[in-house]
């Protein structure tokens, strides 16, 4: 069991690197002044498509840093790019809905925020790499706690707003 933790939390670690730089790279002073909505301000039903918050610096950003680690952990290029891509929209997707839902950018949207990221990681990955249905279990399972710690420790430390 041990090692099946392991390879799920290794294999998708270009997500959630790609995941968490996505929002750490606007908080990098010469980064913010590249916040160009990903939805180029559009509408939908009269709501913004994404808002605010998901922005082409963070899909760059999130895309790189997730090739990068892939390129670290001797994984191919194309699995690193596939799952930063995946973990950003399927992130953005959830924009969509919350936008929809009229949830306000940064409330919480329980279960969906700690989700969305691995599902479209997992999702475009299979363009490349099918695992088995238990390595999955095993990656949603591993990055659901760990985004739910993350979130908890952010909110102790005073980065983030609310604790989930």
């Amino acid at each position: 069991m041990i090692e099946s933790i392991l390879s799920a939390f290794w294999f998708f670690l270009p997500a959630g690197i790609a995941n968490m730089m996505a929002s750490l790279s606007g908080v990098i002073p010469k980064l913010r002044d590249l916040s160009y909505p990903m939805d180029f301000y559009k509408h939908y039903k009269g709501q913004r498509i994404l808002g605010e918050h998901k922005t082409i610096r963070g899909l760059v950003m999130g895309t790189l840093f997730g090739a990068l680690t892939s390129g670290v952990l001797n994984q191919p290029l194309i699995l690193g790019l596939l799952l930063g891509i995946g973990a950003i929209l399927g992130d953005a997707l959830k924009s969509f809905f919350k936008r929809q839902m009229q949830i306000n950018p940064g409330d919480s949207f329980l279960f969906f925020d700690q989700v969305d990221y691995i599902v479209g990681g997992i999702l475009l990955s299979m363009l490349h790499t099918i695992l088995t249905w238990q390595e999955y279990a095993y990656i949603i399972l591993v990055y659901f706690v760990l985004h739910l710690v993350v979130n908890v420790i952010g909110y102790l430390i005073g980065v983030r707003k609310q604790m989930i």
